[in-house]
């Protein structure tokens, strides 16, 4: 019983750790996103590195409301990296079914 203690007690640790990891991914992405927004940048590489982050983010709602702000604000300039991501997470959301 007490190594299932433990075992339990180090999968919760665990998930802890990823959990706060995620918040600060979604925090640092937030202010990333309004920089970005903020400032009309339109540098591919810098928003590709954000998408790709937030693409990461999308399995939770707030997470996934960032990446579609971003999207939404990347079509008007660049399309067909918009439509990539969203392909993307099609993709990535129809392998979590």
């Amino acid at each position: 019983m007490k190594n299932e203690d433990n075992f339990l007690d180090t999968i919760h640790s665990m998930a802890s750790r990823i959990n706060d990891f995620q918040k600060l991914q979604y925090k640092q992405s937030l202010e990333e996103v309004h920089q970005i927004i903020e400032n009309k940048i339109e540098d591919r590489h810098r928003i590709e590195t954000c998408l790709d982050t937030l693409l990461e983010l999308a399995v939770f709602s707030n997470g996934l409301d960032l990446f579609k702000t971003l999207l939404r604000y990347t079509f008007i300039f660049d399309k067909e990296l918009t439509a990539d991501y969203i392909y993307s997470y099609r993709e990535l959301s129809s392998e979590n079914q």
